[in-house]
This record gives C-alpha cells, structure tokens and sequence, in this order.
C-alpha cells in the first residue's frame, strides 16, 4: 500500500510478485483475507488490495471474486463498512468507503472491463456517501466525526483524513461539489507560512523510507495537497465569487 501510494511503477517485477503471492490468500466468500480464523473477509483490506493490485498489474482475472465480494459489500447509504459482516454494522465507515473508492479507482483506471459499470455505479455512491458528510461531518451538524480527520497524515494507512479524501476524489475525477469546501477550508488553513505542509503523527507500522518528523515540512503530504488544490481551488474561487454577486444583487 506505500509503495502504491509512493507511485512506485506498476511495471515493477518485486511488487508485481508480492500481489500474486497475496492472490492465493483468498477467503470461501472471494475476498483476500490473510487469516485462516478470520471467517470473513474485510472490505477494508480487500479495498486497498484492489488499489495497489490494479496498480501492480492485476488481471480482470485476477481481481474478479474481489471485486465480486466488494460490490456485494455496499451498504444502503451507498459507502461500505468493515463491520458488516462481523457485527452486522448498518452505516458506512469512513475508513471503509474511502479505501473501497480508492480500490473501485484503481481497477477502472487501469482499464478493467469486467463489471466496470457497476464498479462505476458503486464508486459513485461512494463518493456521495462521503460528499453527503461532508467528508469529515457528522450528518446533520458541523462537528467533526473524529478531530484527528482533521489532521494530515502520510501514510496515511487505512485512516481517514481529509487530505486522503479529497486526493481520492480527485484520482476518482471528482468535479468541484460545494460540500467538499469545509475540508478544502481544512487543507488551505493547515499550509505553513514557506507553502508547505507537516504531517501530524504517523501511525504505528514499518515503513519504506523514513519520514520527517511531526510538525515538520512533509513532501508526500505537501505534493497531494499541492495537486488537490491545483484541482478544486479554481472552483471554490469561481464559487465564492457567485455567491458574492448574489449577495450584492440581493
């Protein structure tokens, strides 16, 4: 999944080898699930599987039953959630929707055909499962669903912030949506003087390459916010401006 996220070359051999021997680590209900006592597979893990396999060069072949068992995850509100199985969780995770998204992205980005519109379909409600909260929201309200959404991280892993999130929407070819503009405010608020942006704490786990500090400048964290910006601030420039001459007309 770093190496994914780093954009280390689908082409190359190591990681291409790494996906296969991962393929064979496959549940009775089709999903990758990397241990024997675990009766079902996870949507979490199957969603970033299916990024970086489509990344490394997967087949339709040999992505079918994973992507068979993470249509079959979608949960009513359109996004996806670990739990289901297991606890029989009735609304979407954040965590769970955005590594399914990134995974739906990756297989249609690398030219995938088998069942690509209901993939399309599926990646569509995801992203209005997220857009819906406002990426970050509780639905209803203003108050974060966790402050530490609100914080960057890289990497990131399997969590949720708003920097993974809107960078997803954007490989996703997400057009500007006014509810992406309070974690937009987010992003802009958190540049530092020099243009740059910190990664707040890692989460626990190894890692390729060694990362700076906490609080210090961040390349990985600065390059996505950087690309998301140069993507979506046009439209929140063009937007404010409209609701300005609407205020001035009124």
């Amino acid at each position: 999944m770093e190496l994914r996220n780093l954009e280390l070359p689908g082409t190359h051999p190591a990681a291409r080898e790494a996906v296969h021997l991962i393929l064979r680590e496959k549940g009775p209900d089709g999903g990758v699930n990397p241990s024997p006592i675990i009766r079902h597979s996870d949507a979490c893990i199957n969603g970033i599987f299916l990024d970086y396999a489509s990344w490394f060069g997967a087949t339709d072949a040999d992505l079918a039953s994973v992507v068979d068992f993470l249509l079959a995850q979608a949960m009513p509100d359109g996004g996806f959630n670990c739990r289901r199985n297991r606890s029989g969780a009735r609304i979407a995770s954040v965590h769970t929707t955005l590594s399914v998204l990134e995974g739906l992205t990756s297989y249609l980005a690398a030219g995938a055909t088998r069942r690509a519109d209901e993939v399309r379909t599926a990646r569509d409600a995801a992203v209005e499962c997220l857009l819906a909260r406002e990426l970050f929201r509780r639905r209803g309200t203003v108050e974060p669903i966790d402050p530490e959404f609100t914080r960057l991280h890289h990497p990131a892993r399997w969590h949720f912030d708003v920097l993974r999130a809107l960078d997803a929407l954007r490989a996703a070819g997400v057009r500007y949506d006014p509810r992406m503009a309070a974690a937009l405010d987010v992003l802009t608020e958190r540049q530092r003087p020099d243009g740059r942006w910190a990664a707040n704490r890692g989460y626990a786990g190894a890692t390729h390459l060694r990362y700076p500090p906490a609080g210090q400048p961040n390349r990985w964290v600065t390059l996505k916010a950087l690309r998301v910006l140069q993507t979506y601030s046009s439209s929140v420039q063009r937007s404010s401006h409209v609701e300005q001459t609407d205020g001035d007309v009124a």
